[in-house]
């Protein structure tokens, strides 16, 4: 059951983390290329990507909770859960007070203005942390997913002296050759 929780915490974890890359990638890709569609396309991308983002976050985040819960005293685990939470709080505060004004300012066509340019920047700052949290989460996965380290305490002492056969009482002299 752990490792089936562990294989449901990566996979929602790599969802989220490609995920996240593959829209860095396709919408520069697109502003390189045709400004003009990637004008319209980007806005409608960051919010289909907001709503997969947040299911993605909720089940990372439930399955590392769950995770941890069943494997006690494992440092690892407990640092990719609190990766992912505050992966989430920059997916919520995206959701809930950054991409709603962009949206209204860019329907409103104060896409030039200051406020925007000023908001726009905060989006970046915000999805390249996100970025950078779910990297150092990836990082640590591995380490987690190793089996539990023993600790000297628990592991019995190792034996210092050589293996040896039980002495064993010498041999008995032929009655013939006593004197």
């Amino acid at each position: 059951m752990r490792y089936g929780v562990a294989m449901v915490t990566v996979i929602a974890w790599g969802l989220w983390f490609g995920g996240m890359g593959a829209l860095f990638l396709f919408v520069s890709y697109l502003f390189v290329t045709d400004r003009k569609m990637a004008i319209v396309a980007a806005p409608k991308m960051f919010g289909v990507f907001e709503t997969y983002q947040l299911f993605v976050a909720a089940v990372a985040l439930v399955g590392a909770a769950v995770w941890r819960l069943m494997s006690p005293g494992r440092a690892a685990i407990t640092f990719i859960f609190m990766m992912f939470a505050l992966s989430a709080v920059g997916t919520i505060a995206s959701a809930l007070a950054i991409r709603p004004p962009l949206e209204r300012m860019r329907i409103e066509g104060q896409t030039a203005t200051p406020q925007f340019e000023r908001l726009h920047k905060v989006s970046e700052r915000v999805y390249s942390g996100q970025a950078l949290v779910l990297l150092a989460a990836g990082v640590v996965i591995p380490i987690a997913l190793s089996p539990p380290r023993r600790s000297r305490a628990a592991s019995p002492q190792p034996r210092t002296e050589p293996e040896a056969a039980e002495p064993t009482t010498p041999p008995v002299e032929p009655a013939d050759r006593v004197a």
